[in-house]
């Protein structure tokens, strides 16, 4: 089975030569709606930290909100205008991410002259 390789490349990243363990396969749904997290957690333990680090940092808006509203800023520059937002936790509702844009995102984005 192929992993990852290919949306890599355009991000600059390659990874490490890594063995999936099999508790990987066996969380259950799968490791983004995990309904035990800390068996997800500890399955993915095998990935260094640099390089989830790396992963986050070219892959996803991770941080605080104000790191998020300027990395939305820097992608607006580059020409990005749609994001897909997927909060940490699947199965609750994205509460503190809502309230997290508007409270502190979206006003960032305004206060720069973008919308």
């Amino acid at each position: 089975m192929r992993w990852g390789g290919h949306w890599l490349e355009p991000a600059g990243l390659t990874l490490p030569k890594l063995e999936i363990p099999d508790a990987v396969w066996k969380i259950y749904p799968d490791l983004s709606h995990a309904h035990d997290w800390d068996a997800a957690i500890a399955a993915t333990s095998f990935v260094p930290d640099d390089v989830v680090a790396e992963l986050c940092d070219a892959m996803g808006l991770v941080g605080t909100p104000e790191h998020c509203a300027d990395r939305i800023a820097e992608m607006t520059k580059l020409g990005v205008r749609n994001l897909y937002l997927m909060a940490f936790q699947t199965f609750v509702g994205p509460e503190a991410e809502r309230d997290a844009f508007r409270d502190v995102v979206f006003p960032r984005l305004r206060s720069a002259g973008l919308r």
